[in-house]
């Protein structure tokens, strides 16, 4: 996988029940890349506010993508735990060391990246936000 100055190159993960997804099935829309983990404060707070994002603007060609950094032998069931346990509707995928590359090796969770349709990053958020902070974000590059 290669980065090439702002622009996310496709990549393929497996994500929480273990299917395969690819990038390239997000590309024509606004998607927030949320880079996260079971055990973050600041993640678990900002999470109410990414699920209502993802189930108000749904319609509006927006999706969200949760990557989980979470680590350990049981980490599909904790994660698979956690999200039944939140209702979380959005796609939940498993960091790699290939999606860690991808996104420059995340060092401070959460870090979500806005990425326009055309798959180039628009912002990089570090840190917890508000729901209006994401809205301002999604609505500077929504067509």
């Amino acid at each position: 996988v290669t980065k090439r100055a702002d622009v996310v190159s496709n990549f393929s993960w497996k994500d929480s029940t273990g299917k395969t997804i690819d990038l390239d099935t997000y590309r024509g829309k606004v998607t927030l890349i949320n880079f996260w983990a079971t055990w973050c404060g600041p993640c678990k707070m900002e999470l109410p506010d990414l699920i209502a994002i993802s189930k108000e603007m749904a319609n509006r060609n927006v999706k969200i993508i949760g990557v989980s950094t979470d680590r350990g032998a049981n980490v599909l069931e904790d994660v698979s735990s956690f999200v039944a346990e939140k209702g979380i509707p959005y796609q939940i995928v498993i960091s790699n060391e290939e999606l860690d590359e991808a996104f420059g090796n995340i060092r401070l969770i959460p870090t979500t990246f806005v990425v326009d349709a055309d798959g180039k990053i628009a912002q990089t958020i570090v840190g917890a936000r508000s729901k209006a902070a994401f809205l301002e974000a999604i609505n500077a590059i929504l067509k």
